[in-house]
């Protein structure tokens, strides 16, 4: 399964804010490009998705920034993964009969694995959320 820098950054940053989630208190994507070593105009862009998807919340001001939407535990990260490739776990309508069958399956089980997987597990996983996320 490949999986682009768009899906692999978000969950970075995912992780990221489920770990200030617990303080309450929004982060600047700047602070987030910062802390994760991210190039800030492609962290600000994946915010932006996650945004749109519903996964995260911006908050304007001096103190201001992003937070995620809901309890981390509840963030699946199947969830972060559809933000930025809603299609990835699907199977093309003109698939070959003699492997859609399969296909269907390993993408069926693919999107189960990653709906069981929330942010809240991605914290508690030893080495970084890259590994969760493959």
């Amino acid at each position: 399964m490949f999986v682009t820098s768009w899906a692999r950054y978000g969950v970075i940053i995912c992780k990221a804010l489920a770990k200030a989630y617990t303080e309450g208190k929004p982060m600047p994507s700047r602070a987030i490009a910062e802390s994760e070593q991210l190039p800030a105009d492609y962290t600000e862009q994946i915010l932006l998705r996650l945004r749109r998807a519903g996964v995260v919340n911006s908050l304007r001001g001096a103190k201001g920034g992003y937070i995620l939407n809901a309890d981390p535990a509840t963030i699946s990260l199947l969830r972060v993964f559809e933000a930025f490739e809603p299609d990835s776990f699907k199977v093309e309508p003109d698939a070959d009969v003699r492997v859609a069958p399969v296909m269907t399956r390993l993408c069926t089980a693919v999107e189960v694995a990653l709906s069981t997987v929330t942010l809240a597990d991605s914290l508690g996983v030893e080495g970084n959320v890259e590994e969760v996320a493959r």
